[in-house]
């Protein structure tokens, strides 16, 4: 009986075999290619053998996919002319060279749509290198171009982006990169720029660029911009100047004209290092962030904040003005602003400065409004004061030594106004220890080896600390 299964069976199996095998026998002829070719699979223009109509060397009045067989020499037109849209073009790593032609190597004029353009060179425009026309054209894509010599740049339209580029030796007054808005930029450089180097709108996108040596601006851009990774040297202006709710980052910045980083209100800069700036180093507006960042050697103040900005982890270094300087209602923790020329840390009407240290500046190492709090500092060597509060402030746990360095009278910590306290702080070899005014309440607070410990107002009963080890409970409170 098994053996009867295993037949029929194996006849089943060889009865399949036969239903699904092809011929043997190769068809009759010789064979035949059945590949396509590139033209088929992608059908491609060539540029070069466009004739010439009107203002062109080479218009393009069909979309598709276009390429360069040999280079482009023009001194009298437009050299390419993309007159509608959703157009790719491959420059092939060939030239465009406008001897000095008053026209652009490429222009593009066009409402919508789309253009790429890709792997080449353009050189010699008069002109722009690429001029977009129409005020409504969108998403001018540039990669792997390099632009050079020129007396303009490139136009990117609306939402238009660069990735691999090169702009260098733009002549003329304009930016070497203009985009209407909502634009990126990847990978680029820009170097040698007569003008600005970028200007690019509301909501550009900038990351990992370089620009070197303009006469604007760095890098120009409107409200929402992200800016991250980018280089930026001796900029003939700021080198980076944004509106609001904008976002920069990872960022270096050496010998700005003007500012460093410039930002518009409710924006945040983090982990940005500017280092000679010919004003101040890092601007921020009203409502924003620093975070991690470093300002020194610039002329004016190293970071100016606008009102309740927080300023945490940055350091500044030997400014010319204030290290960190911010207008009221602001936070300022973790920071380090030492060598100023003015002060090291100024801080408006209810703000609060904490953990900081601030050292050798040549005024005030701290500067504080009405109304604020300053906490667990230190603060030495300053020119003046080492800590300078007015009214209804508290300063606690903090300390100041040697202060008074450029004056005979630099107390340690001082108030100006009534409603204070200073609560558990240290004070020593300062020209004057604690100085405070009326109404101030000083509490477990150590003064020793100043020039007068203690300078309080007339009228106000103060038990100083004579022996610590032999103190009473209530011997450490001094004030009122």
């Amino acid at each position: 009986m098994l053996a009867v299964r295993v037949l029929a069976a194996v006849a089943a199996s060889a009865a399949i075999s036969t239903t699904v095998a092809g011929p043997l026998i190769p068809p009759a002829g010789s064979p035949s290619p059945t590949y396509k070719t590139l033209q088929q699979v992608e059908p491609r223009g060539d540029i070069n053998a466009i004739n010439p109509l009107g203002a062109f060397d080479h218009p393009i009045f069909v979309a598709g996919s276009y390429y360069l067989t040999d280079n482009i020499n023009s001194s009298s037109t437009y050299q390419i002319g993309v007159l509608t849209d959703n157009i790719v073009i491959d420059l092939n790593g060939f030239t465009i060279d406008g001897q000095d032609a008053a026209a652009a190597c490429i222009l593009v004029n066009f409402p919508g749509g789309s253009v790429t353009i890709r792997n080449g060179t353009l050189v010699g425009s008069k002109a722009l290198a690429i001029e977009v026309s129409n005020p409504n054209t969108t998403r001018v894509v540039l990669e792997d171009v390099t632009v050079k010599e020129c007396v303009g740049g490139v136009q990117l339209g609306f939402g238009g982006s660069m990735l691999r580029c090169l702009v260098s030796g733009i002549t003329g007054n304009t930016p070497a990169i203009v985009g209407a808005s909502d634009v990126t930029v990847r990978e680029t450089s820009v170097a040698g720029i007569n003008a600005v180097g970028m200007n690019l709108g509301d909501r550009a996108t900038v990351q990992h660029v370089r620009v070197r040596s303009t006469g604007g601006v760095g890098i120009l851009a409107g409200t929402e911009a992200r800016i991250e990774g980018a280089t930026v040297t001796d900029a003939g202006d700021s080198a980076i100047f944004t509106g609001d709710r904008a976002n920069v980052r990872d960022v270096v910045v050496l010998n700005p004209g003007d500012r460093g980083v410039s930002v518009g209100a409710r924006s945040t800069v983090t982990n940005a290092v500017v280092d000679g700036a010919n004003a101040t180093g890092i601007l921020t507006g009203a409502g924003s962030r620093i975070e991690g960042s470093v300002a020194e050697n610039c002329s004016a103040d190293g970071i100016t904040a606008g009102s309740d900005n927080v300023i945490v982890n940055c350091i500044a270094r030997g400014n010319g003005d204030d290290g960190i300087e911010s207008s009221g209602s602001s936070v300022i923790e973790n920071c380090v602003a030492n060598f100023n020329v003015d002060e090291g840390i100024f801080v408006g009407t209810g703000s609060i400065v904490r953990g900081c240290t601030a050292a050798q500046n040549d005024s005030i190492g701290i500067l504080a409004g009405f109304s604020s709090n300053i906490q667990s500092c230190t603060v030495y060597n300053n020119g003046s004061h080492g800590i300078q509060i007015n009214g209804d402030s508290t300063v606690r746990f903090c300390q100041a030594d040697n202060n008074g360095r450029l004056t005979s009278s630099g107390a340690g910590i001082r108030n100006i106004g009534s409603g204070t306290v200073i609560d558990s702080c240290g004070a020593t070899d300062n020209d004057e220890g604690i100085f405070a005014v009326n109404d101030t309440l000083v509490m477990r607070c150590f003064a020793d080896g100043n020039g007068t410990d203690y300078l309080i107002a007339p009228g106000m009963p103060v038990t100083p600390i004579a022996n610590l080890s032999t103190a009473g409970p209530f011997d450490n409170i001094e004030g009122f």
